[in-house]
């Protein structure tokens, strides 16, 4: 997990694992939908590692939300991708410093 290599898709799948074993059987199963609809955007991208999670493509990750959800769930979402980072200690600039959409 440590690795510079390891994909964000890895890491995502991970935390999920890890939720699994520490979370609710409902948490896991919200926070599969986010998972899903991230995952389609990374392929869609070709955004394989962390660090190519930029506020370009963040922005994209944004308008990409727009079209499949509403702006609370659009959120729900960037905060899921944020607690990932979080637990795993990867800091991003382009992440942590995200707004809410209201």
């Amino acid at each position: 997990m440590t690795s510079k290599k390891t994909t964000i898709i890895q890491i995502i799948q991970d935390y999920q694992e890890y939720s699994k074993i520490n979370k609710a059987e409902e948490t896991v199963r919200y926070q599969q939908s986010h998972v899903n609809s991230l995952f389609r955007f990374f392929k869609e991208n070709s955004i394989i590692y962390p660090n190519q999670i930029t506020d370009r493509s963040l922005s994209e990750l944004r308008l990409f939300l727009r079209e499949t959800c509403i702006a609370r769930t659009e959120n729900k979402r960037i905060n899921f991708l944020k607690q990932v980072f979080n637990h795993y200690n990867k800091k991003n600039i382009a992440l942590s410093s995200a707004s809410k959409i209201r």
